[in-house]
């Protein structure tokens, strides 16, 4: 199974990712050039969406620990939205819950990014 993934600024330095598909062993390196491409653009409040992701693997947790640990050293944040209940047992498992925010929906998302000073 293939993944896309859509890029869109929603405020300004925000952005939501739009991620579909299986982010797994063979495809986790999009997903990483996706968040490389906002932090090279000096983006590091990010939603990313992963509300239509079939498989989620331990190697893309991995890029979105790396990318959150990124994020905050810049005064940014991740916040996953609506990541199905067998991805949420993955992020809750691995404690990628203590590093990104979990949200319910893609407004939520972005009210608490906004609040968080870029």
């Amino acid at each position: 199974m293939d993944i896309t993934i859509d890029t869109q600024q929603v405020a300004k330095g925000i952005y939501l990712l739009k991620v579909r598909g299986a982010v797994d062993t063979y495809s986790f390196d999009r997903l990483k050039r996706a968040i490389t491409d906002c932090f090279d653009n000096n983006i590091y409040r990010l939603a990313v969406d992963i509300s239509e992701v079939d498989i989620l693997t331990s190697a893309a947790v991995g890029v979105l620990i790396g990318a959150s640990s990124i994020a905050q050293e810049n005064k940014g944040d991740i916040i996953l939205v609506r990541p199905s209940p067998d991805a949420r047992k993955l992020i809750d498992l691995v404690g990628l819950n203590k590093l990104c925010g979990i949200s319910a929906n893609t407004n939520d998302a972005l009210k608490l990014l906004e609040c968080r000073p870029a």
